[in-house]
């Protein structure tokens, strides 16, 4: 077992985790741009430039890379890309860098690298438009269910009741917290001071 902590071999993990974030945050980068447009997801469409919606290459989606190439512009129209599709892929891949190096090889970080995109495409989502989707939401607590669940074997079995009590506990705390300071700023603003979709965001 020498050969894992060989500095070769977490060279080898660390820029694996960087190239998956990078990829990661393409994904997140897509999801930014089609949720607000109401654009399918799940779609058998193709990405496209924006402004020519020239269907784009694999050597267009290179993450960082194809933007820095092309110097920020679509290489079929010259319209500039937004830096935020950069901005998204660096972020995503810190995050999944910051979850790995936090937490090592185990079941746990997998979950948490995934939930690097959500996190990243749910914050620029936000900044941009103002809101956060369902299905962000919902995606969100599915992993982190399944976080809790790959923390359970880590512990005791007869600890795994008082973790899955305290989660569900702490998300009520965390939504009735959130939902009160939602009326008391209202009130006083005398405006909607946060959306369901942040509400829901801190549970």
């Amino acid at each position: 077992m020498a050969y894992i902590f060989s500095p070769i071999y977490q060279t080898f993990w660390l820029m694996a985790v960087v190239f998956l974030g990078l990829c990661l945050g393409s994904f997140a980068g897509a999801l930014a741009h089609r949720l607000p447009r109401n654009i399918s997801i799940r779609g058998k469409s193709r990405s496209a430039c924006p402004s020519c919606d020239h269907v784009l290459h694999k050597k267009d989606l290179i993450p960082v890379i194809s933007w820095l190439v092309q110097r920020g512009k679509c290489r079929y129209c010259s319209t500039p890309i937004s830096a935020d599709y950069v901005l998204i892929e660096m972020l995503t891949m810190i995050l999944a860098l910051a979850f790995f190096l936090l937490y090592g090889f185990q079941p746990l970080t997998v979950i948490l690298v995934l939930t690097a995109p959500v996190l990243s495409a749910m914050f620029f989502i936000d900044l941009r438009h103002m809101l956060i989707h369902d299905v962000m939401n919902i995606a969100l607590g599915v992993l982190a269910m399944c976080a809790i669940v790959a923390s359970s074997f880590m512990v005791p079995t007869h600890i795994v009741e008082n973790i899955l009590l305290q989660s569900v506990v702490g998300g009520g705390m965390y939504f009735a917290l959130a939902l009160l300071i939602t009326i008391i700023m209202s009130k006083l603003l005398k405006k909607q001071a946060m959306g369901g979709g942040d509400i829901k965001f801190f549970a």
